[in-house]
């Protein structure tokens, strides 16, 4: 019991004694008693009525803490929500980022593996016969060129496993960097057929000439289109997904769409094709 309920139970008691005590003594002892019996009453209505009072009060109070302590609770609920989310935002947009950057780094590579093997001698059209060194270089570059394909089909596989992570540019993400791992496969295959004719001292000419799609990707033909274009605009979409995550956990008004982001990057897809 509150230590106020206490004490107005107490002058309660008072009062009804006050009030008892005069009853019974009124009507032989003349008007004392009346008058402690009229104060017990006029002290039993203050009870009451300061009682019932201070009990309102005490009811409005305790709802207006408890109140409080739900709004208290449920901003604490939120703000443990928002930092789950923005922690789930950042995890995904980590994600994003790592398979964005394997993607420009397969580019990048391939890229790289062109370059070297046309500098070593490969770039159509091709003469005289193979030397240690060019067997060596072709070899060396070949591999790094199958990594790269392993590196496409993982990405493809994940892509597949986690369409969520994607939304609805899942599909055409997935499509460009198939069109790439199985532009880069063709070229692994030529490879794989051709690979024990590379035999030092044989003729450049007649090893290559099978070769058409390792051919194709030394002469450049259709290397914008087949690797450069699919892994930016890929990589562009994962990106625009990036920015939009952002935004949306920043609270900003405007996204900017897919189709935004991709007009802004042609001009980047076709210097790097070029530079391809």
């Amino acid at each position: 019991m509150r230590p106020v309920y206490a004490l107005f139970a107490g002058v309660l008691i008072v009062a009804v004694v006050l009030f008892v005590v005069g009853a019974i003594l009124t009507s032989s002892r003349g008007d004392l008693p009346f008058e402690v019996a009229k104060a017990g009453v006029q002290l039993f209505a203050i009870v009451l009525l300061g009682g019932t009072a201070t009990f309102a009060f005490g009811e409005l109070n305790g709802r207006r803490e408890q109140r409080r302590e739900i709004a208290a609770e449920a901003r604490d609920e939120r703000r443990k929500l928002d930092a789950e989310a923005r922690e789930e935002r950042r995890r995904l947009d980590a994600y994003r980022a790592e398979v964005a950057g394997e993607l420009i780094g397969a580019y990048h590579r391939v890229k790289a593996v062109r370059r070297t093997l046309r500098a070593a001698g490969f770039e159509p059209p091709v003469s005289g016969t193979l030397t240690v060194e060019q067997r060596t270089e072709f070899w060396e570059q070949l591999k790094l060129l199958n990594a790269c394909q392993l590196t496409l089909e993982k990405v493809s596989r994940d892509i597949k496993g986690q369409p969520e992570v994607y939304g609805e540019d899942s599909a055409f993400i997935k499509r460009e960097v198939d069109n790439v791992e199985h532009h880069v496969n063709e070229i692994i295959a030529d490879w794989e057929k051709q690979g024990r004719g590379f035999i030092v001292g044989a003729d450049l000419g007649t090893i290559m000439a099978p070769a058409d799609r390792l051919r194709s990707f030394l002469l450049g033909a259709r290397v914008k289109e087949d690797v450069a274009n699919p892994i930016a605009d890929a990589a562009v979409r994962i990106h625009a997904l990036r920015l939009r995550t952002s935004q949306e956990g920043a609270g900003t008004g405007r996204d900017v769409t897919t189709a935004e982001m991709t007009s802004g990057s042609s001009r980047t897809t076709s210097s790097s094709a070029e530079r391809l």
